[in-house]
């Protein structure tokens, strides 16, 4: 059996061939310029939500199927915020009905818990 040796890089690369761990990493990176706030002031609170907050969403709005694919690409507060029909075909939210319930739901967040 040989055993396969990751370097920092490697594991870089990899994840970043994602395009959704790609846009993660710039809405990450994105949150912590100083003038973020008045282009987008609901980034930085969607920041504090994590992914294992996502998955419990994902029950909340009706869509536990969904949370196998939400895992695998990691989507937290900030991804979510930001997701884009292109986005939820990755992540395999295809019926017509879940995109609506996802993008419902999102703009009660921006209305309710996290951006206020």
């Amino acid at each position: 059996m040989s055993s396969v040796t990751w370097t920092v890089s490697d594991v870089y690369v990899r994840m970043l061939q994602n395009p959704l761990h790609r846009k993660k990493l710039q809405l990450a990176l994105l949150s912590k310029q100083e003038n973020v706030t008045s282009l987008d002031s609901h980034l930085e609170p969607a920041g504090r939500l994590d992914t294992a907050w996502v998955l419990r969403w994902l029950d909340d709005v009706g869509l536990p199927q969904h949370k196998e694919a939400f895992l695998a690409a990691r989507v937290d507060g900030r991804l979510l915020h930001r997701l884009t029909m292109d986005d939820l075909a990755m992540l395999h939210v295809s019926s017509h009905l879940h995109v609506a319930s996802v993008r419902r739901g999102i703009q009660v967040l921006l209305t309710s818990y996290c951006c206020h």
